[in-house]
């Protein structure tokens, strides 16, 4: 029994005045009626298909379930169906009344029904019912009271076997034997098996009277199922003997008042039996009793017909009236309404064998040892228990301690004692792990402290008055005691004791000097919009869940603080409870989440609890996860208990989506089950997800799909999620809709899919469909290829009509163009003179301003220097400008590089006024400082060009310097207006940058921080290089359109910085006209490089 509690949740239940010891519960479990598949109630046998569908023979039809929908299947003749069974290949075997034979998709996709009747020889055979399908490998045998019919799916034969005194022919099933395919009786008691398509009479069994409804394999063995008990088969086919021995089992006295029918083999090691009269049985191998299924809730008192076990471990059950599942492999066991537990749950504790539940309206007990207790039972406290506790392993008081709304009650051998000398209400009972006698009873305003010794010794310690509802005690490391409240916060009794030994605790702890602190909403920040408020120690720091996350009490700090070392998840969850098992799992109870677990290894959190989203609709206060095998799960909707060693990942298997049917327009072109075909031309059912339809006709460019998932936990509840490729840009989000309509599509080749996701988060395989709808006709080939000839037609019908009238307008316009081109001709005389007087003036405007130029024996006074000046027109945007200044014995040169708004006529109008504001600026008023010269220099623009009342926006970007020669060395003073300056330092081999103030001479005010113009100084030495530049070589493009780069100008810059200034303007041009190639030049450029500064002097 121990290994099979890994598999199988036990329960206990009475069975016709015979008591058998299971644990008690329910099985999760499923009733469908007939209306709600909507078929005959009575039902006769179940399978499963290789894609998980469901098949249910009813006294009228076949009826087909995936999920989402049921539908019917009829036989040729509309009657009962008796067996149904599923070969290797996939295929579905159907015995009914009078007929047999299979279901196979049509072209369609639709599961028919196809008779093999039409295949027996003797066409006089009369039969009826034919009770059952057995198939071994590639034979199937139909088995009437007249005849055994054996049909080879391989040579599409059958063969009809007729037996002496036939029309006394019970039955016959095949069996586990490799040399043997079926194995039969006649009434008369002869056995016989059939070898080789040849029937061999065995002796030995001749007394055996008892009808065989169904022969199942338990491993190697053959059990015989007959009304009131099992068997083993065993068979010497050299000796042509059989034997029959009894199979025992501990309920064969319940079994003898049953009616057995049918049954079935669960994972090799269980047998589950169904009886028409009892409900129906899991049993192990050797006879032990699991469970007996006999509720109301989802037999409704129904004889059982048969069972199935599918794939995904749910066990379907045929009744008399309607259809019922069992989730037997699930970890789950249920106490509820459902099964007559009529009680909403505040606590429930495991004490050895017995279960103790405090409820709204008593303390409840079962135990599950207990042959005689068949229910919770009642003490019959008759007030609502809030809490249970057992007394400590050193109280010298074995007991239940449970805390109600009319005081507290001593449980002693399931016997209660009132103590009669607390009578308030005890929400919460904690038994003091520093002193196991004492016990803290949380009440409205108060808190108690309980002295228990023994039974006869128990007294109040103490009685203090605090604010609120006392719901939650625990201690912390230190002995501490905290207390968590109903809307009132927390509270904390500190007994301000460093050193608390044992001694101190022995003591009435409250003689000495403790301390009240409160903890609410308005004190802590973290406890906002909390009502109730948990608190627990684990791992010996106190723990509060918050509305995000968790806060833990810091000692050290003396206040509560963020706990970051759950998972991070957590911090977007409303956790209300959590708890910490014996195996360091953690249990926690959410306001929105339902039940989550996780442990920790090493430094990872192992998260996995999908498997608790099959109770999302359930309602729960509590957790108690402390038992070794057990947690259970209470509140409104009862009692759950969840096997810890049952896990078995059974919602995590694997399930398919089907695509179920496809329409265009009005018209259905699948209907639900993909085949292949092979090569005798059978349609057989394919296990592909992709569907390839036919091309489709335009007009027929409206698709619906319908599909359903093969997963049958809570299957109402399964979403899907569906996209189709070249129309939709990404999946849907998932939804309960099955069904998916697209209208109007275009023309071109398209991919529909589908995938499922059930109520544990599991995903589907994904379905596929593909499908091209096809052109128009006014857009196929042929008619894009009749447009362009009729076009060639059209064409060349106007050519001919215009021809003509074209030489007639030739002769009217020769002689119009004749007197035209003089015209033309004295025009264009007159515009060439006015172009050579323009380019004449612009050429004039260049040669002034080159006049405004610094010349270059004026330069060369003051330092060595290369001027590299490319103007993109006739005339510049650009120019650079020199002066100097003696002031106070002091002698200073300015040089500046300016880039004026545009190129051409407009910039060099700007160059113009820009080289006589700065002279002004300096000349004649004497500023010297750059940063002050910049800030002159924009007033003047602003005020030369109105801007403050005009729409003008021009402007200028520049870097400008003062030299000024020092004893031993020689001061730069640099402002810049968006352009840096570039210093190559020789002894470093290393370019500087000194960037430019973010802020352009002239030009509108921008509602922007308005940045004032800097000066940075610094000390160059004779060999170092400055270079002046524009933005144009930086930001010339070349045939790729990129810009050469401020980057790539500093490394070329650096490279050629060791030769002379001659060489380097040189290296300059032949780089740019590299970079550019037939590139046009996109501004004017200027580079000036200087060093040497003072050389003459």
């Amino acid at each position: 029994m121990k290994s099979l509690k890994k598999n199988i949740i036990i329960i206990f239940i009475f069975i016709s005045n015979i008591i058998i010891s299971q644990e008690k519960g329910e099985y999760l479990g499923t009733y469908y009626s007939p209306k709600k598949y909507n078929g005959h109630s009575q039902i006769w046998c179940i399978t499963e298909d290789k894609r998980g569908v469901m098949y249910f023979g009813t006294t009228e039809s076949i009826i087909e379930y995936d999920g989402v929908k049921w539908r019917k299947i009829f036989s040729s003749n509309a009657s009962i169906i008796r067996d149904i069974d599923i070969d290797t290949s996939g295929r579905i075997f159907v015995s009914c009344y009078k007929d047999f034979g299979y279901l196979a998709p049509n072209s369609n996709g639709k599961m028919e029904y196809i008779s093999l009747i039409n295949l027996i020889e003797d066409k006089n055979l009369i039969f009826h019912d034919v009770w059952d399908v057995s198939i071994k490998k590639e034979k199937v045998f139909f088995s009437s009271r007249q005849a055994i019919f054996s049909y080879n799916t391989k040579t599409n034969k059958l063969i009809t076997h007729k037996l002496k005194n036939s029309n006394k022919f019970y039955y016959s099933y095949c069996i586990y034997d490799k040399n043997i395919d079926i194995f039969g009786k006649i009434k008369n008691n002869k056995a016989f098996v059939i070898k080789e398509d040849s029937i061999i009479y065995l002796n030995g069994i001749e007394k055996f009277k008892k009808y065989i409804f169904k022969i199942i394999f338990l491993g190697k063995k053959n059990i015989l199922i007959t009304k009131k008990k099992l068997f083993e088969l065993k068979i010497d086919i050299e000796n042509k003997k059989a034997e029959i021995i009894p199979f025992v089992t501990e309920i064969d006295s319940i079994f003898e008042k049953a009616w057995l029918y049918r049954g079935s083999i669960i994972d090799d090691s269980l047998i589950f039996l169904n009886s028409s009269n009892k409900g129906a049985f899991l049993i192990t191998k050797n006879g032990k009793l699991i469970k007996h299924f006999s509720n109301e809730n989802y037999l409704k008192k129904n004889p059982v017909r048969d069972n199935y076990n599918t794939k995904a471990k749910i066990s379907w059950l045929a009744l008399n009236n309607g259809i019922t599942k069992y989730e037997v492999l699930s970890p789950f066991t249920i106490w509820n309404e459902d099964n007559n537990f009529n009680f909403s749950v505040n606590r429930i504790i495991k004490d050895s064998n017995i279960i103790y539940v405090g409820s709204g309206k008593d303390l409840l007990l079962l135990d599950i040892n207990n042959k005689n207790q068949n229910f919770f039972e009642k003490i019959n406290i008759n007030s609502n228990v809030w809490s249970i506790k057992k007394t400590p392993e050193k109280n010298k008081l074995d007991a239940l301690i449970a805390g109600t709304s009319e005081g507290i009650f001593l449980i002693e051998k399931n016997k209660k004692t009132k103590l009669n000398f607390f009578k308030k209400k005890a929400f919460v009972l904690l038994f003091s792990k520093f002193n196991p006698e004492r016990l803290y009873i949380g009440s409205v305003n108060y808190l108690y402290s309980i002295i228990i010794k023994n039974k006869e010794d128990i007294k109040i310690e103490k009685k203090l008055k605090l604010n609120g509802k006392i719901r939650y005690l625990t201690e912390s490391k230190n002995g501490d005691l905290w207390m968590g409240t109903s809307f009132s916060g927390l509270i904390k009794i500190d007994f301000n004791k460093k050193n608390k030994d044992k001694k101190f605790f022995d003591r009435n702890i409250f003689k000495n000097d403790f301390k009240i602190n409160y903890y609410n909403n308005d004190s802590i920040k973290f406890l906002k919009g909390k009502q109730y408020f948990f608190i627990t120690n684990i791992d010996n720091k106190i723990i509060v869940p918050i509305k995000k996350g968790f806060i833990e009490y810091s000692e050290e700090k003396n206040e509560f603080i963020k706990y970051n070392e759950y998972p991070k998840f957590l911090d977007s969850i409303e956790v209300e409870k959590i708890y910490k098992d014996k195996k360091n799992i953690y249990w926690l109870l959410t306001k929105k989440n339902g039940i989550i677990s996780f442990r920790k290894e090493k430094n990872n959190f192992i998260i996995d609890s999908s498997i608790f989203k099959r109770l999302k609709d359930f309602s729960f206060y509590d957790i108690n996860p402390y038992d070794e095998d057990f947690a259970f799960f209470v509140g409104s909707s009862g009692i759950v208990k969840f096997d810890k060693k049952k896990y078995q990942n059974i919602h995590k298997r694997n399930f398919k989506t089907l695509i179920r049917k496809i329409k265009i327009k009005d018209s259905i072109i699948f209907e639900g089950t993909n085949f292949i075909t092979d090569e005798k031309g059978n349609n057989k059912v394919s296990l592909s997800n992709k569907i390839k339809l036919k091309a489709i006709n335009y007009k027929y460019n409206t698709l619906l799909f319908e599909f359903a998932a093969a997963f049958f936990v809570e299957e109402e509840k399964t979403k899907y999620s569906y996209k189709l490729e070249n129309f939709d840009e990404k999946w849907a989000n998932c939804s309960e809709k099955k069904i998916k309509e697209y209208t109007n599509l275009y023309e071109g080749k398209y991919i529909f899919k589908v995938r499922a996701k059930n109520i544990f988060g599991k995903k589907s395989e994904i379905a596929f469909v593909e499908f091209e709808i096809l052109p128009p006709w006014y857009r196929s080939f042929f008619a894009y290829f009749s447009y362009i000839i009729l076009s060639f037609i059209f064409i060349f019908i106007l050519i001919k009509l215009y021809t003509k009238q074209l030489k007639e307008q030739n002769i009217k316009l020769e002689k119009i163009v004749s007197e035209r081109t003089k015209e033309i001709l004295e025009q264009n005389k007159e515009i060439t003179l006015k172009n050579e007087m323009i380019t004449s003036s612009i050429t004039y405007a260049q040669t002034i301003q080159k006049a405004i130029l610094p010349m270059e024996e004026e330069m060369k006074k003051y330092f060595d220097y290369f001027i590299f000046f490319r103007p993109k027109d006739i005339v510049s945007g650009d120019f650079y400008w020199v002066t100097k200044l003696e002031i106070n014995n002091k002698f200073f040169v300015f040089l500046a590089v300016v880039d004026c708004t545009g190129h051409g006529v407009p910039g060099a109008f700007m160059s113009m006024i820009g080289s006589r504001l700065m002279s002004e600026i300096v000349k004649e008023r004497k500023i010297i400082q750059p940063s002050e010269i910049l800030e002159l220099l924009d007033k003047g623009i602003k005020k030369s060009l109105k801007q403050e009342k005009t729409e003008n926006d021009d402007g200028m970007d520049l870097c400008l310097c003062r030299f000024e020669k020092r004893e031993k060395e020689i001061l730069i003073s640099f402002s810049g207006a968006k352009r840096p300056l570039f210093i190559y330092r020789k002894k470093d081999n290393i370019i500087e940058t000194l960037k430019a103030d973010r802020r352009s001479i002239g030009g509108k005010i921008k509602k922007r921080r308005i940045v004032n113009f800097t000066n940075q100084e610094f000390i160059i030495k004779k060999e170092d290089v400055i270079y002046f530049t524009t933005d144009g070589y930086i930001d010339q493009n070349n045939s790729e359109r990129k810009r050469f780069g401020t980057k790539q100008f500093l490394e070329f810059t650096k490279n050629i910085s060791e030769k002379s200034l001659y060489e380097q303007k040189k290296f300059l041009k032949i780089e740019l006209e590299k970079w550019m190639k037939n590139t046009k030049q996109r501004d004017d450029i200027t580079v000036v490089g200087i060093k040497n500064i003072f050389k003459e002097e």
